[in-house]
């Protein structure tokens, strides 16, 4: 019976990270307390821990097959949980094993807790670890790296059920948006390849209205749900002007670019930022699926460098 029950726990908890990403030491961790008996938690921890890395090891080698691993924030994130793993693992070495399953269950019903609260927006899954978003990403990474590893070490759990909404959290777009419609028509000057560095301060300062401006969305706002809010106040009644001037920075263009161009499309726009200060022209196009939700796609025949360009 021991080694019936061991081998469908196994495949239990094999199963749940390969859906999920996380939850496997969760599971393994009451069952090997169990199948060993009472007095025995900090055995069962180091037991579970054999048995979760090896399933954690395969559903890595699956993901980084099928490219949907972040290396750069994977490092960061790793290195700093090892750090935070090695004190938490000392800490729990040394607190009595009954009152670990109690702190455990009560950890448990927390995380589950939060899971169930919905999310503000969705994670955005163009945030890359780069010189430009290091200053915000890294402490982010490395803070809950640490935090994630101690408490990882210290329950002897792999943390996967921890870590998952944790790299949720940190895929928040940094980068902020400034949105104001234009009240009148944008003159052909604008786009006049022979004139556009002189007129496109003044088509700036006596086209846009900033009575109309929305103001620059807040600093962690989700990257995601914003670029689908500006589409939404694009085709809005409240903005029924032809032209909207946008500013902001290029790592959002760019998540612009990479989101709404066609998946086939190959623009630079996706894998390039714009210079600074440059300026780039596109047509936004609304279409309506049969489930009735809004969709929207960049027209890439109309994606046009009015100044400057990509590096």
């Amino acid at each position: 019976m021991f080694w019936v029950l061991s081998i469908l726990g196994g495949m239990l908890v094999g199963l749940t990270l390969g859906l999920i990403g996380g939850g496997g030491s969760i599971l393994a961790m009451p069952m090997m307390a169990k199948l060993l008996g009472d007095g025995s938690t900090h055995i069962a921890i180091g037991t579970a821990a054999v048995a979760v890395t090896s399933s954690a090891l395969v559903n890595l080698a699956l993901n980084a097959r099928s490219g949907l691993i972040k290396w750069r924030c994977t490092i960061v994130f790793a290195l700093s949980g090892v750090a935070g793993a090695a004190a938490g693992a000392w800490l729990g070495q040394r607190t009595d094993g009954a009152q670990l399953l109690v702190l455990f269950g009560a950890l448990m019903i927390g995380v589950g807790l939060l899971m169930l609260r919905p999310r503000k927006s969705p994670g955005n899954e163009s945030v890359r670890l780069e010189f430009n978003t290091a200053r915000i990403l890294l402490p982010r990474l490395a803070g809950l790296g640490i935090g994630t590893g101690m408490v990882s070490g210290f329950f002897g759990i792999g943390g996967g059920f921890l870590i998952v909404p944790a790299l949720q959290e940190i895929s928040r777009n940094p980068d902020t948006l400034s949105i104001t419609p234009a009240h009148t028509q944008i003159q052909a000057s604008w786009i006049d390849k022979t004139s556009r560095l002189t007129n496109f301060q003044s088509t700036y300062i006596n086209q846009v209205d900033m009575s109309l401006h929305a103001g620059n969305k807040p600093l962690n706002t989700n990257g995601l749900k914003r670029m689908r809010d500006f589409c939404q106040f694009v085709f809005s009644p409240s903005c029924p002007e032809q032209y909207v001037v946008v500013g902001g920075h290029s790592i959002w263009f760019r998540s612009f670019f990479q989101t709404f161009l066609p998946y086939g499309d190959n623009h630079v726009g996706k894998k390039k930022k714009i210079v600074n200060c440059g300026v780039v022209a596109i047509t936004l196009i609304k279409a309506t699926r049969p489930s009735g939700q809004a969709t929207y796609m960049i027209d890439p025949q109309s994606v046009e460098v009015i100044y400057g360009g990509f590096h």
